[in-house]
């Protein structure tokens, strides 16, 4: 857990120190990067209205639009993208996919452990008013891919 920790923190301050040069970013062109960047083993959908508020627990008056994708459940991999109101609403919703991610890491050591490392190695951060969440094979593409869009 302490390993999990580490890499989450490792990657929000990545993101969070390279935030000084944050633009304005297309979620939806760079949920379509991700997904075509080959770093998912999961087919990844889009959820039905409302599923991604309900998963992660944000305050929709913090969030002006957001792109989630998830798996099938076999595996950990999702991608969650938001535009917050302002950066201290992205801050709140950070800790949110920061929790989502330690809850995922509960459910998938005794389900699915090979999952854990993705977890673990999960892009998680903000850049002003824009916080991520990505889950997958290849948290290094990923997060090119989020600091390409969000720090470019």
């Amino acid at each position: 857990m302490k390993r999990s920790i580490a890499g989450l923190m490792v990657l929000a301050m990545v993101l969070c120190l390279a935030s000084c040069g944050s633009k304005e970013a297309d979620l939806k062109d760079m949920a379509k990067d991700l997904l075509d960047s080959g770093a998912f083993t999961d087919q990844l959908n889009e959820p039905a209205e409302g599923v991604a508020q309900q998963i992660y627990g944000f305050d929709a008056a913090d969030v002006q639009e957001y792109v989630m994708y998830y798996g099938t459940g076999a595996t950990a991999e999702e991608i969650f993208l938001a535009k917050c109101t302002d950066s201290a609403a992205a801050k709140r919703i950070q800790g949110l996919c920061q929790t989502r991610v330690q809850n995922q890491v509960a459910t998938f050591e005794s389900y699915v452990p090979t999952e854990v490392p993705k977890l673990q190695n999960a892009v998680v951060g903000t850049a002003g008013q824009y916080a991520v969440l990505v889950v997958s094979n290849d948290s290094y593409t990923c997060q090119g891919i989020v600091e390409k869009y969000l720090n470019g």
